[in-house]
């Protein structure tokens, strides 16, 4: 990483952006509904791409198009279903990365699964 110390971890830089971040999510959780849902669907995205991004992978091949779109679905089914039919679009999605992926399949599975479980 550049621009800090071995070890250092970027605090400083995680304490800003939780600094940030607190007052949306605070937000969205007050005005509920769709908003949250919306918000909570930002935040799953950006917790795949960033897996996409530590695994040295890029954003829009099959696999990680096929996670941004079970993600959606999931964010989708979430508003119209119930937590039940997210869960089951991840767990359908999941399979689907795992297939279009070469080498490491169970980690990029799993990093979808995870991504979902911020859902």
């Amino acid at each position: 990483m550049t621009g800090q110390r071995p070890g250092g971890g970027g605090l400083g830089l995680r304490a800003a952006s939780a600094a940030v971040l607190m007052p949306a999510a605070l937000g969205a959780a007050y005005l509920g509904g769709p908003v949250f849902i919306a918000a909570v669907g930002v935040a799953g995205l950006f917790a795949w791409l960033e897996l996409r991004r530590l695994l040295a992978r890029p954003a829009a091949d099959a696999s990680g198009v096929a996670g941004i779109a079970g993600l959606a679905a999931a964010c989708v089914l979430f508003a119209m279903v119930g937590a039940a039919a997210a869960a089951a679009a991840v767990a359908a999605a999941a399979p689907v990365v795992a297939g279009v992926e070469r080498g490491r399949l169970r980690t990029r599975a799993a990093g979808l699964a995870g991504a979902g479980i911020i859902l």
